[in-house]
C-alpha cells in the first residue's frame, strides 16, 4: 500500500479522537508533554485535553484489567475530560507493563495486545489512535535501568529476544481492533518530528517553531551533534521556523543511545548481539510498512 493511500485511511469521519501513547518506553510522551506545557496556546486553541498521570493511570489500569465502567461518559468523567471535548491525548509509558515485568520468560510485553484491546473498547464513539514509539529491542530493555529487569535480561537467551517483533505485536493489536489507527514513531525520529506529531494530535497547523521543540534533539545528541544543532538554530534563514528534515537527519547520526556499551556487555548484550538486533529491527520496520491502517513516521 502506498503512503498516500495509508494516510487517507487515517482520515476518519469521526471528529472525536483519543490519542493513546501507551508504549513502549521512550521519549515521545515526555517530549510532547514538555512542548505542550511550554506552548499552552495549543490546548486552548484546539480544545485538546491531556489528563495528568495521577488521574489517568488508575483509570487506565482498571480498564486494561477488564473492568467495565457504567458508560463511556463515566470513563471520560473519571479521566477529567469535559463534555464537548473532541481531542484527548494520554501518555502512559508503563501501561503495557511495569519495568520489572516488561520481560517475562523471554517474552517482551506479553500482555500488550490484551491490554490495548480492553482499553480501546472503552471509547466506542471515539476514533482511537494508538501511538507507539519503537526502537531496537536491546535499546528498549536497557533504557529502563531496572535491577529486577536486568536480572531477567541476563537470564534470557539472546535468541529468545531476537524473536521479538514489533510488526507481529502491531499486527496482533490491529487485527483485534480493526477500527483503530496506529502511528509508529521510531525513537530517532521523535526529536525532529514533534511539530507534525502535535499537528496530528491537536488538529492545528504550526508554521513557526514551537518553544522547546528541539530540546529533546539537543538532549540526545553528542557534543558534535549539539554543535551542529546550535548552528542550525542560529542560522538567520531558519530563525523562528521549523528546521528542515534533511538538515536534522545529519544531527540524528550523532544521537547517543540510552545505554553505554559497558552496561550492555554486563548484561550479556555484546556488540555482535546488538548489531544483530539492529539488523532485525531494520527488517521489522519494512514489515511494519506493509501493514494496513499503520503509518510509519520517518
Amino acid at each position: 500500500m502506498h503512503e498516500k493511500q495509508r494516510s487517507e485511511i487515517l482520515i476518519m469521519s469521526n471528529d472525536k479522537r483519543i490519542f493513546l501513547h501507551l508504549g513502549a518506553r521512550g521519549n515521545l510522551g515526555p517530549a510532547l508533554e514538555l512542548v505542550l506545557r511550554r506552548n499552552p496556546e495549543i490546548n486552548s486553541k484546539s480544545g485538546l485535553t491531556c489528563p495528568v498521570e495521577k488521574v489517568h493511570k488508575p483509570v487506565l489500569r482498571e480498564l486494561m484489567s477488564g473492568k467495565h465502567f457504567a458508560s463511556e461518559t463515566k470513563v471520560l468523567e473519571a479521566l477529567g475530560v469535559s463534555h464537548g471535548s473532541s481531542r484527548v491525548f494520554i501518555s502512559n509509558q508503563h501501561a503495557w507493563a511495569s519495568p520489572p515485568n516488561v520481560l517475562d520468560k523471554g517474552d517482551v510485553y506479553p500482555q500488550a495486545t490484551k491490554k490495548c484491546t480492553a482499553l480501546a473498547t472503552a471509547f466506542p464513539t471515539w476514533h482511537v489512535v494508538l501511538m507507539i514509539e519503537i526502537m531496537p529491542i536491546h535499546e528498549l530493555l536497557l533504557s529502563f535501568e531496572n535491577e529486577q529487569l536486568n536480572k531477567a535480561i541476563k537470564a534470557t537467551d539472546w535468541a529468545d529476544l531476537y524473536e521479538f517483533s514489533w510488526s507481529e505485536l502491531v499486527k496482533n493489536i490491529s487485527q483485534r481492533m480493526p477500527s483503530i489507527s496506529i502511528e509508529i514513531i521510531p525513537r530517532t525520529v521523535v526529536p525532529y518530528r514533534l511539530a507534525p506529531i502535535l499537528e496530528l494530535v491537536s488538529g492545528l497547523s504550526f508554521p513557526d517553531r514551537l518553544n522547546n521543540e528541539y530540546h529533546l534533539a539537543f538532549h540526545m545528541a553528542d557534543p558534535i551533534g549539539r554543535k551542529l544543532l546550535k548552528g542550525l538554530l542560529h542560522r538567520a534563514d531558519y530563525r523562528g521556523k521549523h528546521l528542515p528534515d534533511a538538515e536534522l537527519r545529519v544531527v540524528t547520526q550523532h544521537f547517543s543511545p540510552h545505554h553505554s556499551s559497558a552496561e550492555a556487555n554486563a548484561l550479556g548484550l555484546d556488540s555482535q548481539t546488538r548489531e544483530l538486533f539492529d539488523l532485525s529491527y531494520q527488517s521489522d520496520l519494512e514489515k511494519l510498512r506493509g501493514l494496513e491502517r499503520v503509518r510509519i513516521w520517518n
